[in-house]
């Protein structure tokens, strides 16, 4: 490890900062690690996945969607969540990325 940074304790979910920080890295770098969407020197690879692992680190979705302005998600209305029709369908639309079938059954007619 690169070196020792005090870091969130308790509740607090670890930031991309403070990943970067306990690594030695940029947070950018960080970015670049976790994304693939650079090609980051393997040593500094390393030290992220090090920190990353060390901190529990998991990125927040939702967080990204709100800085970046999207979501990548799917709204679907179907008009009976009882009917095995639409039950049967629902399974290969959920994300693998954590997301997954939210239902409103509160619009539902009495």
């Amino acid at each position: 490890m690169v070196g020792r940074v005090k870091y969130s304790k308790g509740n607090k979910v670890p930031t991309i900062k403070e990943v970067a920080a306990l690594a030695g890295v940029a947070p950018g770098t960080v970015s670049n690690v976790l994304t693939g969407r650079k090609l980051v020197a393997e040593p500094l690879k390393k030290a992220v996945l090090e920190a990353v692992a060390e901190l529990d680190y998991r990125p927040n979705h939702l967080a990204s969607s709100l800085r970046f302005g999207k979501t990548l998600s799917i709204g679907v209305v179907v008009p009976d969540l009882t009917n095995p029709f639409f039950l049967e369908r629902r399974a290969p639309a959920r994300d693998p990325g954590g997301g997954g079938w939210v239902p409103d059954a509160a619009h539902e007619q009495p």
